[in-house]
């Protein structure tokens, strides 16, 4: 229970011996990132403790499981609706992240918690480990995350910014509309070229009852060159995510203030989160 706020909470324990001066430096950068981090949408931090043996991170406690947890149990077949709900929320997270100069680099539906199981509509992102502090116009150069959500110019090794997020957005879209990934394969390197080298498909199978919003949100997102992906303005006043949860009636467009306040998918989707895909170049 933290005395601050009478709530029940999680404690995130990290044993410093064990880490390298890199990896005490990344666990600083998370901490000053999570302080940050006042949105609904993103997992809040409350306090921090440092030791001589161990850091503490005292955070809100979620228990509705993440993510892909929840797309394995409905068997990767979601309402588009929900879809939307889902992806609206984790855009005015980024646009919140984005706002501050902060971007994730790793979002992936593991990294997507739901505050309960009772509702979908609160998610929270979470893991701020490879968050990074950038200015306007800097770029990053490490090569970080999860290769089947990392973007074109990162996996290839090229400087990228914060696009990078919105390209894993738009990964986490297609695997919500359609229950399968725009890139698999076990093999990292060969995945790695499809990600660099091969345009986004769309297949009738898994796409020909999508409606043409989503459609069109989606590849407006996938798109190999950084700067021609949709930023997070447009992607929050895109049809696709200004509709109600019916689609019938509209909602206001989301400003910065409003932002603030042919595989078997699951058998694929199983390892790689067993694997964990991180990239290593």
């Amino acid at each position: 229970m933290h005395n601050g706020t009478n709530t029940k909470v999680a404690i995130k324990k990290m044993k410093k011996t064990i880490m390298s001066p890199l990896e005490r430096e990344l666990v600083y950068e998370e901490i000053e990132v999570s302080k940050v981090c006042q949105h609904p949408n993103l997992l809040r931090l409350y306090d921090v403790f440092e030791g001589e043996g161990h850091f503490y991170l005292v955070t809100e406690l979620l228990k509705g499981g993440d993510l892909l947890d929840y797309l394995e149990t409905c068997d990767y077949k979601i309402l588009e609706s929900t879809a939307a709900t889902i992806i609206r929320s984790l855009a005015a997270a980024l646009y919140y992240l984005h706002s501050y100069g902060i971007i994730h680099r790793d979002l992936k539906p593991e990294n997507v918690l739901f505050k309960s199981k009772e509702s979908i509509s609160e998610v929270k992102i979470i893991d701020f480990g490879l968050a990074k502090f950038v200015g306007p116009t800097e770029k990053c150069y490490e090569s970080c995350g999860t290769l089947s959500y990392a973007a074109p110019e990162l996996v290839d090794g090229k400087p990228y910014d914060k696009a990078a997020d919105i390209w894993s957005l738009g990964v986490i879209a297609y695997l919500l509309i359609s229950g399968v990934l725009p890139f698999h394969n076990l093999d990292d390197k060969k995945l790695m070229l499809q990600i660099i080298y091969e345009e986004v498909t769309y297949p009738n199978y898994s796409w020909k009852k999508v409606s043409t919003e989503a459609q069109d949100f989606v590849k407006k997102i996938l798109v190999k060159a950084p700067e021609k992906r949709m930023s997070l303005k447009e992607i929050l006043e895109h049809p696709w995510l200004t509709k109600d949860i019916e689609g019938t009636k509209k909602v206001e467009k989301v400003n910065k203030f409003v932002a603030y306040t042919a595989t078997q998918p699951s058998a694929i989707l199983k390892l790689i989160r067993k694997k964990s895909n991180k990239i290593s170049l």
